[in-house]
């Protein structure tokens, strides 16, 4: 299996460097920036998609159903500290 060395970190194989480059690891690494980075992930779960459901029939607007989530992360892509922030509702008009 290739090994991929960064700066002399090790990488992993070619799957890793993919997660790193999506991450924008390697574009830290290249411009020198300093570690943890900060990142936000987005997803969209059945539950998180459920939630919206229900407060659309309830006429809530702005509820969204993509979940996010502040992330810092290390040279080597591993997370080193998660947040969660939690869904905003507005008031039924």
């Amino acid at each position: 299996m290739p090994q991929i060395v960064i700066d002399g970190i090790p990488i992993g194989g070619a799957d890793r460097l993919a997660r790193l480059d999506r991450w924008g690891i390697l574009t830290a690494i290249a411009e020198n920036e300093p570690f943890p980075i900060a990142r936000e992930q987005r997803r969209m779960s059945p539950r998180s998609l459920a939630h919206w459901a229900a407060a659309r029939l309830r006429g809530q607007r702005g509820v969204s159903a993509v979940q996010r989530r502040e992330l810092k992360l290390d040279r080597a892509g591993r997370i080193v500290e998660a947040g969660r922030e939690a869904p905003k509702l507005k008031p039924a008009r």
